[in-house]
């Protein structure tokens, strides 16, 4: 009845209540943490270092090319 009146604070309070274990306040917090880090060797073979160092090299040419002709 409060939420169809838009009481917001009795309406917290009566779920707070009758749901405390799903609208309550929480007094603990589960602190466990996992290490998901992996190990993968990602380093480029030579053939991908040639075509990223091609790709950087065609970002830096000017896009205007009659800058190239004066």
């Amino acid at each position: 009845m409060s939420m169809r009146l838009g009481d917001v604070k009795s309406a917290m309070f009566i779920l707070e209540c009758r749901f405390s274990g799903d609208y309550g306040k929480v007094s603990q917090v589960n602190m466990q943490s996992q290490n998901m880090n992996l190990n993968i060797d990602a380093s480029p073979t030579a053939d991908e270092k040639d075509k990223i160092r091609m790709n950087i090299l065609a970002r830096l040419q000017p896009k205007n090319h009659m800058l190239e002709e004066a």
